[in-house]
């Protein structure tokens, strides 16, 4: 084979590693704005929830110890209200706000990587599953508490296996490569 081959087929192999890690970088950085985001919506809602139920609380806590009378008597008890509804419209907005950006991002993952990103979302929704199956299973029988502590075990026996696998199947990529690079030498 030519030089020109060589060179093609070593410029096409860096191509692909570059255009791959660029996609993982891509990935990451979406995941990390979208956590970020997140992360600051929850902090922005949990400051306004603190001072609205701290505010509530003490309310609750006056009302409570003064002895029941006519409620028109006690204005605070409407502020209450208005405090606790005040409350609860925030935290659904919050819910539906942090629900739109997830799907944004799940439509935006869907769009770059297709089936791929398919198949890792349906296998991370199987392992929630039978994480949450497993766990219930652990808090249902107290006397095995070490049932979890096993189960948690072996999700990590699991994921060092495949990580094994991976770093193995890269290997023998990397050493079919340099065989082709080396047949490809020898016969020129």
């Amino acid at each position: 084979m030519t030089d020109s081959m060589k060179d093609q087929l070593a410029t096409d192999l860096e191509k692909a590693k570059t255009e791959s890690g660029m996609r993982a970088n891509r990935l990451r950085a979406i995941a990390k704005a979208a956590a970020v985001e997140a992360i600051a919506e929850v902090k922005a809602g949990s400051k306004e929830l603190g001072s609205i139920a701290k505010n509530s609380f003490s309310t609750v806590a006056a009302n409570s110890n003064t002895p029941a009378e006519n409620p028109a008597a006690h204005p605070e008890t409407d502020s209450t209200a208005q405090q606790i509804i005040r409350f609860k419209t925030l935290i659904l907005s919050l819910i539906k706000g942090l629900r739109e950006r997830l799907d944004t991002l799940d439509t935006q993952l869907d769009e770059r990587y297709g089936d791929r990103y398919q198949a890792a979302k349906r296998q991370l929704e199987q392992s929630a599953v039978w994480y949450s199956t497993t766990l219930e299973k652990a808090k249902a029988s107290p006397a095995e508490p070490a049932l979890l502590e096993q189960k948690q075990s072996e999700l990590t026996a699991r994921a060092e296996a495949a990580g094994v696998v991976v770093a193995q199947k890269e290997q023998q990529i990397k050493q079919q490569i340099k065989t082709i690079l080396k047949t490809i030498n020898s016969t020129r």
